[in-house]
């Protein structure tokens, strides 16, 4: 080792010369930085005197998955909690897997709620039956960004159209009745009763004659690959056709065609000769190809009613699909939202028995709008005219419904799918967003009736009603009159005054079908289908044990449909094989009291019915 030693001191003294000369450089640098030093602090304070220019437009960012421009109509856009900016489709996939950001790892809290409404318990009503509330859950906070859309037709200047006069508003007015699960009470008995709520709007002559208020409509089309089949696309361009002939100089149209994206074929167009001409030749120009975004899709058509610069009185959508967009289920509730924003219905239409069942149906349930099952293809014209003349006679909207206790009773809860609030025991409040000409809503109060220390001679009040509306034509607010409920406080109430009320048995009726179309479908996604069997024939068995008044097509198309929802989720093959989408079809209609269609005739109106016989008649012309 000491050689070794001997020969490592020679070079440790080879490093001390250089050492020292390493150190007057270091000596120099430090004035040198010094110098850079002071003249930073001097182009800083410079800066600061210098007037700020203005910021340049920065060129779109692009998606860090796909690396394609983020903006651009028909392109939803994601941005996550920790500020990363994405392509919706781009990273769905990733959220679902992760839950975390793609690019920095953090968590990225943007999972929605389900679509499907919770079902809230609700206090056992009628012989031992319970009723459940609908609620809906409220949406995610996501940021969407809005693509620009084409311009608009401008709206005629009103001095050059046909206005509604006074009168004519006047006609569109509400009935407002109600009435009692039974006529009279014990006066020494406590117990709990239904009351039903009716509000009709006035159809027939009077509806007749009013001026129609003219709609901005956006019809959304699939028109993937899939579309091929059985001579869809053909059947769906006969259908818009159509549709363009049916709408008139006041009102807007705009198509929104998708397959992988979605894209505007064109925008708010007045429905003049000029209009409906170069509608007809987009129409015409559509192609099947590509898959299936109808997250895309609905954003877009939002955005246009969203960024419109006037409005005509009644705004809708109008989704068909015949293909699967599973993320849809996923991020629909941010879109639906901005349904809200802007007061615009979501009508749905499945076309065919391979689409979205679930997807479809719950959109159109969250925008307050109808989902109708087109099972078979041809029919698809019938289900957008029947549509399209409900929407066409919209006369009244914003109907708000005061139920309050009286007279020591107290409001237990209420039963309806649209927006309640129960400020129990006093006070409960129903909303209803639109009616159609001769369409009408019920709903059901539960009170409670306390025992009175004597018999009553008349009939003793135990709710009192009031409404308010707004008329669609020249938007002038309308109050009801209030309107109570009685019931007799005799010692012993006869037999027929203890008489189960039909009419409330039938809402009932309606209201605890829905619940248990909606159960009986939650069963059968879960493949359990005997249950789901079960529940429906045993709602069947109530069904018919009830009175039905003459002429009443509730309850026996009730049965029907009861009768064939159990048939259809029999078994795994006979739910997939469109089970799902009629059940879906069938609960809609029942709970929101709207007819499409193929529901419930009792539900139907004179507009929907006139204009599914313009089409055939039409149809029959051209064959």
């Amino acid at each position: 080792r000491m050689p070794m030693q001997q020969q490592r001191m020679p070079m440790q003294q080879q490093r001390m010369p250089m050492q020292q000369q390493q150190e007057p450089m270091q000596q120099q640098e430090v004035p040198m930085q010094q110098q850079e030093a002071a003249q930073s602090n001097q182009q800083t304070e410079e800066q600061q005197r210098a007037p700020t220019p203005e910021p340049q437009q920065k060129t779109p960012a692009e998606c860090p998955i796909c690396l394609d421009p983020l903006e651009g109509v028909g392109k939803a856009v994601l941005k996550t909690a920790c500020g990363h900016t994405f392509h919706l489709r781009c990273v769905d996939p990733l959220l679902v897997q992760g839950q975390q950001c793609p690019l920095c790892r953090n968590p990225a809290p943007v999972e929605p709620p389900a679509l499907t409404p919770r079902l809230s318990p609700r206090p056992a009503v009628g012989a031992g039956r319970g009723l459940r509330q609908v609620q809906f859950q409220s949406a995610p906070s996501l940021a969407v960004r809005q693509a620009a859309v084409p311009t608009e037709d401008p709206l005629p200047d009103p001095a050059e159209t046909t206005q509604t006069t006074p009168a004519e508003a006047s006609s569109a007015r509400v009935e407002l009745t109600t009435s009692l699960s039974q006529a009279a009470m014990a006066s020494g008995e406590a117990k709990d009763l239904q009351a039903m709520v009716s509000l009709r709007a006035l159809g027939g002559a009077a509806a007749a004659a009013m001026t129609r208020v003219p709609l901005d409509l956006v019809v959304v089309c699939d028109k993937s690959g899939s579309m091929r089949a059985g001579h869809k696309i053909e059947l769906l361009k006969e259908t818009l056709q159509f549709v363009v002939r049916q709408l008139g100089p006041q009102d807007r149209l705009s198509l929104v065609a998708f397959d992988n994206s979605a894209k505007v074929l064109t925008p708010l167009k007045l429905m003049t000769s000029e209009g409906q001409a170069s509608t007809s030749l987009a129409i015409d120009a559509m192609r099947a190809q590509g898959g299936t975004d109808i997250t895309a899709a609905l954003d877009l058509a939002l955005q246009i009613l969203r960024s419109r610069k006037q409005q005509n009185p009644v705004a809708s959508v109008f989704l068909l699909s015949d293909g699967i967009d599973r993320r849809a289920l996923m991020r629909c509730p941010v879109l639906l939202r901005d349904a809200q924003d802007v007061a615009a219905s979501v009508h749905t239409f499945g076309f065919g028995q391979d689409h979205d069942a679930q997807v479809l149906s719950d959109i159109a349930e969250c925008s307050r709008g109808s989902f109708a099952y087109i099972e078979q293809l041809d029919t698809v014209g019938d289900a957008f005219a029947a549509c399209l003349g409900g929407l066409m006679a919209v006369v009244v909207k914003d109907l708000r419904v005061t139920v309050s206790a009286v007279a020591g009773t107290a409001i237990k809860a209420v039963h309806t799918p649209f927006d309640s609030k129960v400020d129990a025991p006093h006070t409960a409040t129903v909303t209803i967003p639109d009616l159609y000409s001769d369409e009408c809503r019920d709903f059901l109060v539960t009170v409670s009736l306390p025992a009175l220390p004597s018999p009553t001679d008349g009939p003793t009040p135990v709710l009192s009603v009031s409404a308010t509306y707004t008329l669609v034509a020249t938007d002038a607010q309308v109050a009801l009159p209030l309107t109570n409920v009685t019931v007799h406080r005799p010692e012993a109430p006869t037999e027929e005054q203890l008489e189960l009320n039909p009419l409330v048995a039938a809402q009932h009726a309606r209201l605890e079908a829905a619940e248990a179309m909606t159960t009986a479908t939650a069963l059968a996604d879960r493949g359990d289908h005997a249950a789901a069997t079960t529940l429906l024939w045993t709602t069947v068995q109530r069904v018919q044990a009830l009175k039905v008044l003459d002429g009443d097509a509730l309850l026996p198309g009730l049965v029907s449909d009861l009768e064939t929802c159990s048939s259809r989720c029999r078994s795994a093959m006979a739910y997939k094989a469109g089970g799902s989408a009629y059940m879906r079809s069938q609960t809609n209609s029942y709970k929101s009291q709207r007819a499409n269609f193929a529901s419930n005739a009792s539900f139907e109106t004179p507009a929907s019915m006139e204009m599914k016989m313009k089409y055939r008649a039409s149809k029959s012309a051209i064959e």
